[in-house]
């Protein structure tokens, strides 16, 4: 499954977590909705099409109660390959955000790189070995059930597990961004002396490959043979593709960036104003008296307290202005992208909420507001970042690179 090495704009690694379940080995765990799906999905699989037939003469709730069990057991297995990855990251330095399970597998969301193609070698094959380890075990208890003449239906149940496990640890080494294979020939390449940044975008471009041929692939099976797996063979096809083509575009943003600090976009000393002014009076001495379309806002305290924009203030209807205060329409402090002056910017853009919250970020030194930055700085460094040379793809980029050993 797809382990994000560093969160990104549009990376996979941001998907999105409906509900956290709980902790494994002290990293958040969660689940997006569409968990819920497919453990339906493939309950009603194993207990209308596989099971009746791998293992015949039980019951249907015999069937519906086992066939729960091992979705369950299998989801839990997909968390044992995150979290695989995670404890491996984990131990080379990296921080773990979380772990994220939705219906195409499991996300393990790094902040941070390993740091020598090893370490990337590492993280990147824990998660296949995890998923090969447990298959095999689970083959191992279908002889034990086999051998002990134990119910058909449990060992039915063993030998799934034990396929479809090994099965994903083939499918995740192929060589494409954003499975663990793509990380593979990624470390590989980052070896053989190229940068990391060349090795990664050369893995997403293998990727954008695979993903396209998947496609193709899942297309032609529903379209000559009529069979409803080419429509899962094309989902994931279109994830692949789809997922490699954003990584490219990531990784290139962030070489573009470099190390481009918050301080250094920021419009420094923003304007405030009071949070208790009614809507009418806050327009009266600062919005039309200045030339911003947003202003952080402080409470009583002196502390900032949110945001407001000349949006939220003009949808106040005019009758109501010299009534309703600017605390009651501002955006809160919670629901705002902040930062440090001295953090990268590719860092703060790669927040899932960072261009949300009105499109700014509001800047702190410790508890102190020292600036901000609006969507149309977002606009004009993003803009600015195309006009960098991209070290990914520069000759000269390659020479520099010094080769690293897999062997530190």
């Amino acid at each position: 499954m797809p382990c994000s090495p560093e969160p990104t704009p549009t990376s996979v690694g941001r998907m999105k977590e409906n509900l956290r379940i709980g902790r494994i080995a002290g990293i958040p765990v969660g689940i997006n909705w569409s968990v819920l799906v497919i453990l339906a999905l493939v309950t009603q699989g194993l207990a209308v099409g596989v099971f009746p037939h791998e293992a015949k003469g039980y019951s249907p709730a015999e069937y519906w109660t086992v066939s729960a069990v091992i979705a369950a057991l299998f989801f839990l297995s997909l968390a044992a390959h995150e979290t695989a990855h995670a404890l491996v990251a984990r131990r080379y330095g990296v921080r773990i955000e979380r772990i994220t399970l939705w219906m195409l597998g499991g996300v393990t969301l790094l902040e941070g790189e390993p740091p020598t193609p090893r370490a990337d070698l590492r993280v990147a094959g824990a998660g296949p070995a995890t998923s090969a380890g447990t298959g095999l075990g689970f083959l191992v208890l279908a002889s034990v059930t086999s051998a002990l003449s134990g119910p058909s239906l449990l060992f039915a149940g063993f030998a799934w597990l034990g396929g479809i496990n090994l099965l994903l640890a083939v499918f995740n080494l192929i060589p494409a961004a954003p499975l663990d294979g793509g990380r593979v020939l990624r470390a590989i390449l980052w070896h053989r002396g190229r940068s990391r940044s060349e090795a990664a975008v050369a893995a997403a471009r293998s990727g954008r490959v695979v993903g396209a041929g998947m496609l193709g692939l899942g297309l032609a099976e529903l379209l000559l043979l009529n069979s409803a797996g080419g429509l899962w063979f094309m989902l994931l096809g279109w994830f692949v593709l789809a997922s490699a083509g954003q990584e490219e575009q990531s990784t290139m943003l962030k070489d573009r960036l470099g190390d481009l600090r918050v301080r250094d976009v920021m419009t420094p000393d923003p304007v405030c104003g009071p949070a208790y002014l009614t809507v009418e009076t806050f327009s009266e001495r600062i919005a039309l008296t200045h030339h911003h379309t947003a202003y952080p806002v402080v409470g009583f305290d002196g502390h900032v307290s949110g945001l407001v924009t000349l949006r939220q203030l003009g949808a106040v209807p005019v009758a109501t202005r010299a009534s309703v205060r600017v605390s009651d329409v501002a955006t809160s402090l919670d629901l705002l992208t902040k930062a440090d002056p001295d953090e990268r910017v590719f860092d703060v853009l790669s927040r899932p909420q960072s261009l949300f919250g009105q499109g700014r970020v509001l800047v702190f030194e410790g508890e102190k507001l020292v600036g901000i930055v609006s969507s149309s700085d977002i606009a004009r460094i993003l803009q600015q970042a195309t006009l960098r040379p991209t070290t990914a793809v520069l000759p000269q980029a390659r020479d520099a690179a010094q080769p690293s050993s897999l062997a530190r």
